[in-house]
């Protein structure tokens, strides 16, 4: 809607946003804003509220697998290169979820970086 007028502005996940810039006919013609709603984090899986066993099985495999050299080898698949089948490039990611990669947590507080 943006790219034929139809609206000035979206609001979305800064990947979705990439994407879409990537994707456009003038990619150059628009900005990401910096400012955001929230801070970047690695997406979730759903499970049962009722099942503790389960969140510790998932917490450690999404764990274990964001900080192993093949978490690593996804991260820069995804994010730091261009994806098949149209070339995109989402390099848009900062150092915000590189630090979630590296030191992922369930908490939604997190001490900004640098402090």
């Amino acid at each position: 809607m943006v790219e034929t007028d139809r609206a000035v502005a979206v609001v979305l996940d800064d990947i979705l946003l990439a994407s879409f810039v990537a994707g456009s006919k003038d990619p150059d013609a628009y900005v990401i804003s910096g400012d955001a709603f929230s801070k970047p984090e690695p997406y979730g899986i759903m499970l049962r509220k009722d099942d503790p066993p389960s969140r510790t099985v998932a917490d450690a495999a999404t764990a274990a697998l964001y900080q192993s050299a093949d978490g690593q080898k996804l991260y820069d698949k995804w994010f730091m290169q261009k994806i098949p089948p149209k070339g995109l490039n989402l390099t848009r990611n900062g150092v915000e979820l590189k630090r979630e990669f590296a030191v992922p947590s369930d908490s939604p507080i997190r001490i900004p970086i640098g402090m």
